[in-house]
This record gives C-alpha cells, structure tokens and sequence, in this order.
C-alpha cells in the first residue's frame, strides 16, 4: 500500500444549486487519448538530455530512452539541457514544443537541433506502436460518468465554473521497459496530460492507470484556479514560512501542495476522493492504511511521497465535507493536514529540514 507509492510543483515566489448528474455516460466528458510523434519527441529529447533531476527523474526510463544516444549526440544534448537550465519556466518552454505553438526563439532554437535526432527516437517509437495502440483503445472507450459528477462539484470548490471539466488530451508517451506503474505530467496553462502507461493491460493495471489519468485532471483544475493558489499561499505563510521548514527532497513547497490536493482527489496509493469509483472492492480502506503506515514509520522508512499521501488521506474527509457544505477552496482545507507532510513525529528528518 503505502510501500509503493508513487509522486509526480510552492516556492516562495460558491455556493451552487446541486449539479445534475448524467448516468447515461453520453453527453459527458471523453478521454481523447492520441498517438503523437511530435508531442512523445520533445518528451523523449528532454529525459535523455538529463535537464531535470527532481522528483521526476527516472533512471529506469532513462536507460531505456538513451539506447539509441551516442557520443555524438551530446553536444546537441548539452546545448538543449543549457536552454532548459536558463528558463525561468522550463515546463513552459517544453508546453511549447509539445502544443508545437513553438512562439520563443529558446523553443524554436531547440526545435531545430535536435532535428538530426528524430532517426535515433524513430526506432523507439514504432518499437511501442502496437501497446500504445492498445491503451489509446481502452482509454478512449472509458466511461467518465461515475466520477463526472464529482469533478463538476470540484471545479465549483475551486471558484471555477463547471464548464472547466471539458473534454481533456491524453497524449501516450512510451514506458520503460522495465515494470513501473502509470506515470503523468499536467503542465500549467495547458490543456493536455502527459502519459507514460504501463507495460501489460491487466485490470489491476487499467484501475491504477485511470486513477493516473485523474490525479492529473485534477491538476489541470487546481492550475486554472487562482483560489486554489491563494489558499495553497496563505498556508505556506501561515505554517510553513515561519518555521523555515524546507520542502521534502526533490520537492518545493508548490509541488507538495499541489500533490496533496490531487492525491486527496485521486491516488493509487490511498483511493482518495475517486477511490471507491476508481478502484472499487481494491479501494484500501483508512485503518489498513494507517497499519501499513506506521509501520514504515517505525522502521523509518516512509518517502515524502509516501509522507504526502499520508497527509493527503487526512485530507480526503475534510474535502469532502467541503462538498458537501458547498463551502469554497481556502487555506484551511490545508491548514489542517500540511504538518504531516514533514510529520512533527519523525523529529529527526523535521530537525534536518528546519534552518537554525
């Protein structure tokens, strides 16, 4: 359970009438997943030029997209890691590349070198066609009826409006070949996921890569929602700030925030919000989590993921009482749960993190 959880950005820097739920799946969001060279590319380019060593670095994936790379390739690697280090926004710079909407000479200038590279990612490409092919089938036919509902009260707690849950890309990116659970990305400012799916298409893999997909979804509300990052905001302030407390490893403050939302929402490690939805009878229940976590910690064994998912699982009954008050978004949602991202526990790792 909490064993394997698994993470994917907060730096210093309504009331509504009860929705209608449509139970016939019809007329309701789609999942357009899609095969597209160009985006699974500039998403290859930027794992093998080695830019980003934070939480969503994966030397399983590496090894596998770098199969291809020779001693030749590394100037233009070198030049594309240069440009990805000089951004105020790096994620923005690759959104460009993506959405192909190439407007900064940086994005433009990276498009045009690695050019010569597109023979050497061709071959890993068509390699993973046939499995792509499989997911992009099964997501496509998915039924988003049972957790449309939710979502539209989530938008609305958001202070946004229900038409922000919209039909959502899902572009498919290919998996290391070694066995790794869904992984994804939501770039802000963006309309499109990020997806690396697993290797076998199982129905405990399904399950799990749905529960991705959605963590993700989520993301893209909390982006487009300034009362999110106002509440996120004034409990970095309130509780985090004061005490100089540095973020988990390979984390800042925005990421910890953000992921302790989404997790609440949807998560493969603790259900969330969307568990029962999601996951059903596989759907862990609070006590069997609260076990399996205190067992890492007596060992001293828990990863700020797994610290995030257990503040996140707290979080889950505050949210929804949150619902179903109708009450907005503010900075008690979070007031109440961030300290167990560095749990006042395990004083040891809090004395490490805390300046002095």
């Amino acid at each position: 359970m909490l064993e394997h959880a698994t993470i994917i950005e907060y730096e210093h820097d309504m009331a509504a009438d009860d929705l209608l739920h449509d139970t016939t799946g019809n007329n309701g969001v789609k999942l357009r997943a899609k095969l597209d060279d160009t985006v699974a590319f500039f998403y290859w380019l930027q794992v093998v030029a080695q830019w980003d060593k934070s939480y969503a670095y994966d030397k399983r994936l590496l090894d596998y997209y770098q199969q291809m790379i020779t001693a030749e390739n590394e100037s233009v690697l070198n030049a594309i890691r240069a440009i990805l280090h000089r951004q105020a926004s790096p994620y923005g710079l690759l959104a460009q590349l993506y959405s192909g909407n190439t407007q900064s000479h940086d994005a433009r200038e990276i498009a045009k070198i690695s050019e010569p590279l597109r023979s050497q990612f061709a071959f890993l490409w068509n390699e993973n066609q046939a499995l792509l092919a499989q997911w992009q089938h099964y997501i496509n036919q998915f039924s988003c009826h049972n957790v449309e509902y939710t979502l539209r009260k989530l938008a609305i707690f958001l202070g946004l409006s229900e038409n922000n849950v919209r039909n959502v890309k899902i572009f498919l990116l290919p998996p290391s070949l070694r066995p790794l659970g869904a992984a994804g990305h939501a770039i802000r400012s963006t309309d499109f996921i990020l997806l690396r799916p697993p290797r076998d298409l199982s129905q405990a893999t399904k399950q799990s890569t749905m529960v991705t997909i959605f963590h993700e979804y989520t993301h893209l509300l909390a982006h487009a929602s300034q009362s999110f990052a106002d509440s996120a905001k004034a409990s970095y302030q309130t509780n985090i700030a004061p005490r100089k407390i540095r973020p988990p490893a390979g984390y800042n403050w925005r990421a910890v925030y953000n992921e302790l939302f989404a997790y609440a929402v949807a998560s493969r490690t603790i259900g969330g919000l969307l568990g029962l939805e999601l996951l059903g009878d596989a759907h862990p229940s609070f006590n069997e989590l609260e076990v399996s976590f205190n067992k890492l910690r007596a060992k001293g064994r828990p990863s700020p993921n797994q610290y995030i998912n257990w503040a996140s699982l707290h979080m889950v009954p505050i949210l929804r009482q949150y619902l179903q008050d109708k009450r907005l978004i503010d900075g008690e949602l979070f007031d109440a749960v961030i300290g167990l991202t560095v749990d006042e526990g395990w004083s040891r790792q809090v004395q490490n993190q805390i300046e002095r």
